[in-house]
């Protein structure tokens, strides 16, 4: 049995789906499927027909509460996703997917690194975990009188980047992930592909932090963000086969403005963050 969508969204490569969750995943609104979680609760035992309409339906609970949760996480709803996950359950969390997919630090990331293992990924965190952390983190952001407002919003920010196309936690956002970046039609494609809530946050960082080398961190790690930006808003032009052959790395490189502001604002650490890839340790802990 095959599903196909009305509206031609897609989030497996296709708008046909094999399994009824990927169908929902993509056709359905999170209201939705809340409502078909209602009904469910409310109509299961009321008749042999309903019964057998339901059966095994109990099974998929924890799983649809969990798309529930990552519905509401694409629309940056963060109380409501963790509602949702927190209805879902820690041993749903559990499960063998979750340990593979979800298996990283995802306040953690520098200037380079993507999907690889590093040392600070020895702390994992579930997804109810995660959205309770980033809240508190963005509630200290916003805190005036907090001292660490920038490193704060720094972590904010790389969970964030971490949960984009990106990142260590993209299973925060999305039920797959592939190399190459294809639209998926879904609603949070815009900052999922250009890094849009990540890019704000590490901007902000910047804006109350009161060190120089950390201030030219935040804006490196803005424009790793806006680089993403660049080759997403690329790969959208129609293709021209009439257009010039160019060098789109250096094209890109040379579009992204946080590069050019730490060269107006941060010359001596141009060189460093922009070249080095050993330098963000040094650049991170100058704030202490």
């Amino acid at each position: 049995l095959y599903w196909k969508s009305q509206k031609r969204n897609q989030n497996l490569g296709s708008d046909f789906f094999y399994e009824y969750f990927h169908y929902l995943d993509a056709e359905y609104t999170t209201n939705q499927v809340i409502d078909m979680l209602d009904f469910y609760a409310l109509n299961a035992n009321k008749s042999d027909f309903l019964k057998s309409f339901t059966f095994g339906f109990n099974q998929e609970v924890a799983r649809l509460q969990d798309l529930i949760g990552t519905k509401y996480m694409r629309a940056n709803d963060l109380v409501q996703a963790k509602v949702y996950f927190d209805k879902a359950g820690l041993n749903f969390y559990t499960t063998d997917v979750f340990k593979l997919y979800l298996n990283a630090n995802p306040f953690y990331t520098n200037m380079f690194n993507e999907h690889s293992i590093v040392a600070e990924d020895s702390l994992h965190f579930n997804k109810s975990q995660i959205v309770n952390k980033l809240q508190s983190l963005l509630a200290k952001g916003a805190n005036t009188t907090n001292v660490n407002r920038d490193e704060d919003y720094f972590k904010a920010a790389n969970c964030y980047l971490n949960m984009t196309q990106y990142g260590n936690s993209w299973m925060m956002k999305r039920y797959f992930w592939t190399a190459s970046a294809t639209l998926t039609k879904l609603e949070d494609d815009e900052e999922y592909f250009k890094c849009l809530l990540a890019k704000k946050y590490y901007l902000m960082a910047a804006d109350v932090s009161k060190r120089s080398k950390f201030k030219a961190l935040c804006l490196r790690m803005a424009g790793r963000c806006e680089k993403y930006k660049l080759y997403a808003e690329y790969e959208e032009l129609p293709y021209d086969s009439n257009a010039e052959e160019v060098n789109i790395d250096a094209v890109i490189f040379g579009k992204n403005k946080y590069y050019q502001q730490i060269a107006k604002e941060h010359p001596d650490a141009y060189d460093d963050l922009i070249s080095n890839c050993m330098s963000f340790d040094d650049y991170y802990n100058s704030r202490n």
